[in-house]
This record gives C-alpha cells, structure tokens and sequence, in this order.
C-alpha cells in the first residue's frame, strides 16, 4: 500500500509518520530520518531495492531525498521515478 501525505510546512505531517511507526507491527522500519524505536533502521537508497517482508517505509520529503541523494546518480533518479 502506497499512502502520501501532503501538507503545508509544520501541519504534522513528519508527527503523523512517527506515529504510524509507533503503531505499527511491522518488523522492520524503515526511516530517513530518525526514530527512537529498537525495529528502526536508517535508510539508504540501495535498500529500496530489497525491503524484507512485514516492514513499514517511511520517507520524509521522498521527492527530494531521493533525487538528492549521491550526486543525482542513475539509481536514484530510477528509484525515484518508480516510486512517483
């Protein structure tokens, strides 16, 4: 399932994925920014290649992280497109 959410800067949007993150039973959470939690793990684009099963991905301002990553490297701009 694919969810985005959109809003004006400081609605909570950011507090919302947390708490999604805090509910969620998933095994493995996937974050580009930071979560206190013990089933998060920091991610990177390579690991959009090959997310495990029963894991929740969240990605705070997706557009712009991933097209910024590494130089504007082939991969991102692949990964990006698919995800958009």
């Amino acid at each position: 399932m694919l969810t985005i959410i959109v809003g004006e800067r400081g609605s909570g949007k950011t507090l919302l994925m947390s708490m999604f993150a805090l509910r969620s039973k998933a095994k493995i959470i996937y974050s580009n920014f930071v979560l206190q939690l013990d089933k998060y793990q920091k991610v990177d684009v390579l690991d959009l290649l090959d997310l495990k099963d029963d894991s929740l991905l969240l990605l705070d301002e997706a557009y712009t992280w991933l097209e910024s990553r590494s130089s504007q490297r082939a991969l991102n701009q692949y990964m990006s497109y698919i995800a958009f």
